[in-house]
């Protein structure tokens, strides 16, 4: 019978490395088991939803929820982007 992967509290600020080989950086616990992630490599940024632990120590959830971008766009490199939101009435 296979082990069902163990759930984890993720810890804000810690790196997780995916099961599919990405690094996700934890930048907010919701709760006990869901937490907002983003990838290190280009900024995609979701809700993971009952982050789980597999044997081999990688990371991955059931589901997740409100994938996008910041500021609608990706991240190239390794710096960070800070993207300004315009005013509306363009004030």
């Amino acid at each position: 019978m296979k082990k069902y992967p163990q759930l984890i509290d993720p810890v804000e600020g810690r790196i997780y490395m995916n099961n599919n080989s990405s690094a996700y950086r934890c930048t907010r616990r919701i709760d006990s088991e869901t937490a907002v992630m983003v990838r290190e490599t280009d900024g995609w940024t979701l809700i993971a939803h009952r982050v789980r632990r597999l044997e081999n120590g990688s990371i991955e959830w059931d589901c997740s929820t409100g994938g996008h971008w910041p500021g609608g766009i990706p991240r190239t490199g390794h710096d960070p982007v800070f993207i300004r939101k315009e005013d509306k009435h363009g004030d």
